[in-house]
C-alpha cells in the first residue's frame, strides 16, 4: 500500500478537488478531532473540518506522523506553522481559484473553520466551498457538503490560502513515517493515567494545540474525559456524567458533561467554563492518579448519591410505583408455641 509520502508526491490542485468531491455523500458524522490521520485510507466515518481538508490534500493532519505537530485551522490560517512556514500562501480575494483553502481561526472562544473552494465568480471571488461542519451534519445528516461560501465571507478574519505542493514535497522528501522508537514526546509523558494517556486528541489539548468546546454532538477526546469523571464519581458524585442507557451518549459533549466539568474545575481552582483545555486535562490526569494511589491505602467512603445501575429496569411506562415502606408482618404463634413448647 502506498505511503503518505507517495500520496504527497502525486498531490495537486486537481487531485485535492477530486478527493474533496469524493468525500461528499458518505454520511460523514462531524466529530471534532477525528479524521485526516491517514490519507492513504478511505475517508473515515467521523471527521472534522481540518481532518477533511488534510485528507483531501493527501497529507496526514499530524505532519509528519508521530511528530506531535498538527495542522488545525489556526495553522492553515498562519501558513503552516509549527510544521513549517510557507506551506500555505495567502491569496487576495480577487485571485482565488478552485482548490484554494478558505479558512478563519479560533477567536473569542469560537472554533475556527476551513473548507476547499470549489467555485469562483467572474472577478475571482469564492462563491462555493466543500467543507465538513456540524451545521452540515445537523441540516443534511452528512457533515461534508458543497455550500455557498457565506460563512467564510461573513467572517472578517477569513483568509484564502493556496497550498504550496512543491514546498510540502521538498520539506518531507525522505521524511520518516514516524520518529525513532527512542524519541518519545514530552506531551505523551504528561498524561499518565491509563484512561487519558492514549487519546490523541487529549494529547493535542495538553500540547495547547486544541481546546474542546461543547457542541451537543460527539467530540473526540470527550469520551475519555467522561470516563475519567465517572471514575472519580464514587468519591465525588458531582462529577458524574449520565451517559444514558448502555452509555449510548458517551462522547457527546453536552450540558451534562459541561455541568460535571464545571464542578471539577471549581474544585481544582480552574476557571469553571466547562471547556476541556490544557489545565483541565492535566488536573483530571493528576486527580485520577491521586485517586488510584488513595485506593491502595483505604476504601473510599460510600457515595451519598450512588451511581445508577446499568441493569435494565423491568418497569414499563405507566407503571405506578409505591415507595411507601411495607408494613412489618408478624406471624401468629404456632399452636406448639402456645402450649409452651
Amino acid at each position: 500500500m502506498a505511503s503518505w509520502r507517495a500520496r504527497l508526491a502525486e498531490a495537486s490542485n486537481d487531485c485535492t478537488l477530486q478527493r474533496a468531491g469524493a468525500g461528499c455523500g458518505k454520511g460523514t458524522v462531524y466529530t471534532l478531532g477525528k479524521g485526516g490521520f491517514d490519507p492513504t485510507q478511505p475517508m473515515t466515518r467521523e471527521c472534522d473540518c481540518s481532518g477533511f481538508v488534510a485528507w483531501a490534500i493527501g497529507i496526514p493532519r499530524e505532519l509528519p506522523p508521530g511528530s506531535d505537530q498538527w495542522l488545525a485551522t489556526d495553522n492553515y490560517w498562519q501558513g503552516g506553522s509549527p510544521v513549517a512556514d510557507g506551506l500555505f500562501g495567502r491569496v487576495a480575494p480577487g485571485q482565488a481559484q478552485p482548490g484554494d483553502l478558505y479558512v478563519y481561526p479560533d477567536a473569542e472562544g469560537r472554533q475556527g473553520h476551513i473548507g476547499i473552494i470549489t467555485r469562483i465568480d467572474a472577478v475571482g471571488k469564492p462563491t462555493h466551498v466543500v467543507h465538513c461542519s456540524l451545521g452540515n451534519f445537523r441540516t443534511h445528516g452528512d457533515a461534508v457538503q458543497e455550500t455557498e461560501a457565506g460563512v467564510f465571507v461573513r467572517n472578517l478574519n477569513s483568509h484564502i490560502m493556496r497550498v504550496d505542493y512543491g514546498a510540502l514535497r521538498a520539506l518531507f522528501d525522505g521524511a520518516p513515517s514516524a520518529p525513532p522508537a527512542s524519541d518519545t514526546s514530552g506531551v505523551a509523558e504528561r498524561l499518565r493515567h491509563e484512561l487519558l494517556r492514549d487519546d490523541p486528541t487529549l494529547r493535542r489539548v495538553v500540547a495547547e494545540h486544541l481546546v474542546l468546546h461543547p457542541s451537543g454532538a460527539r467530540v473526540a477526546g470527550c469520551a475519555a474525559v467522561q470516563d475519567g469523571l465517572n471514575y472519580l464519581a464514587p468519591r465525588y458524585p458531582e462529577y458524574y456524567v449520565d451517559l444514558g442507557t448502555k452509555r449510548r451518549n458517551r462522547g457527546s459533549y453536552g450540558p451534562k458533561t459541561v455541568r460535571a466539568l464545571k464542578h471539577f474545575q471549581a474544585a481544582h481552582n480552574i476557571q469553571p467554563d466547562g471547556l476541556i483545555g490544557h489545565d483541565t486535562a492535566l488536573a483530571l490526569d493528576a486527580a485520577l492518579l491521586a485517586y488510584d494511589a488513595n485506593q491502595l491505602d483505604s476504601t473510599p467512603p460510600e457515595c451519598q448519591h450512588p451511581l445508577p445501575s446499568h441493569r435494565p429496569s423491568r418497569r414499563r411506562a405507566g407503571d405506578v410505583v409505591d415507595y411507601r415502606p411495607k408494613p412489618t408482618t408478624i406471624s401468629a404463634p404456632r399452636a406448639a408455641d402456645r402450649r409452651g413448647r
